[in-house]
């Protein structure tokens, strides 16, 4: 881990993330990657293993491929919501 001191303006006030990132976040080949069942195969396993069914809460969840393939692999077992820095990813 490490810590910035200052922290530049452009991480606080969101800037960087809509401006810079997001050409990054909605590219062609992220998005047919994020909602490729193979990228979370192994991480919906262990996911199950430890919570069986309820409510998930994915903070920083990017396009929301992860939930996307949660609901798509276990219909109805979950509810799901995700937020993330980045708003054009997360519409």
């Amino acid at each position: 881990m490490t810590f910035a001191s200052p922290v530049p303006l452009e991480y606080l006030d969101g800037t960087f993330y809509n401006d810079a990132a997001t050409t990054f976040y909605l590219s062609p080949d992220k998005l047919v990657a994020d909602y490729s069942i193979v990228r979370y195969e192994r991480e919906l396993e262990l996911f199950k293993q430890h919570c069986p069914k309820g409510r998930v809460l994915d903070v920083g969840c990017s396009t929301g491929g992860f939930l996307f393939n949660l609901n798509r692999s276990s219909p109805d077992t979950y509810e799901t919501w995700g937020t993330d820095v980045v708003l054009d990813a997360v519409e």
